[in-house]
C-alpha cells in the first residue's frame, strides 16, 4: 500500500489537537516508513516540515497494483468527471447503460465486504454524490449498484458504485 499524504503548511507551529493524532510536532510518532514508498531523504524533509511547525495529513491509502488507484494517483489517463477529497467519478469505459457512471472512493477499500465503522461516511458520500450526478445529467431515473466480490460480479478489487440510467424505455 501507498499512503498519499497532504501537507499543511503553518505560519506558527500548530498547537496539538491541530495535528492529526497519529502525527504531531514531534515527527517520530508518524506512520511506518517501511510500509510506504518514501525514500529516506523524502522521510527527512517530512520530519523537517514537521518540525517546523506544519501538520501532514494522511489523505488515503493506494494499492500500487489497482486501477482505479492508479487513475487516482494519475498515474494513468481516464475521463474524470468529479473529484473532491475523498472520491472521484469516472465516466465507464464499458458502460451496461447510456449513462454510466463509477463513483470511486480514493482510499483502496477492496469491496463492501471489506468494510469497516470509520467507512460510513464514505459509503453515504458515494451514495449522495451518485444523486446530484443523476440530478446534473437529467436522469429522471436511475439504478445504483454494487457488486461484491468475483461471484457477485466485481471486476476491479476497488469498492465503486456504478451510477446506471438513460434508458428511454
Amino acid at each position: 500500500m501507498h499512503i498519499v499524504i497532504i501537507a499543511q503548511p503553518k505560519h506558527q507551529p500548530p498547537r496539538p489537537s491541530e495535528c492529526p493524532p497519529r502525527l504531531n510536532q514531534g515527527g517520530e510518532r508518524e506512520l511506518s516508513f517501511r510500509h510506504s514508498a518514501f525514500s529516506a531523504l523524502v522521510k527527512e524533509e517530512w520530519r523537517s516540515f514537521v518540525s517546523r511547525g506544519g501538520c501532514v495529513i494522511i489523505l488515503f491509502m493506494t494499492d500500487p497494483n489497482c486501477i482505479f488507484c492508479k487513475i487516482i494517483n494519475k498515474e494513468i489517463p481516464a475521463q474524470i468527471i468529479l473529484e473532491n477529497d475523498n472520491l472521484i467519478v469516472l465516466q465507464d469505459i464499458k458502460p451496461s447503460a447510456p449513462f454510466h457512471h463509477l463513483i470511486i472512493p480514493k482510499n483502496h477499500i477492496r469491496s463492501i465486504m471489506d468494510l469497516k465503522e470509520k467507512d460510513r461516511e464514505i459509503i453515504s458520500e458515494l451514495i449522495f454524490t451518485a444523486k446530484i450526478d443523476a440530478e446534473k445529467a437529467n436522469l429522471k431515473g436511475y439504478k445504483l449498484s454494487f457488486n461484491v466480490g468475483k461471484e457477485g460480479g466485481q471486476l476491479i478489487d476497488h469498492l465503486h458504485l456504478h451510477l446506471m440510467g438513460g434508458w428511454t424505455k
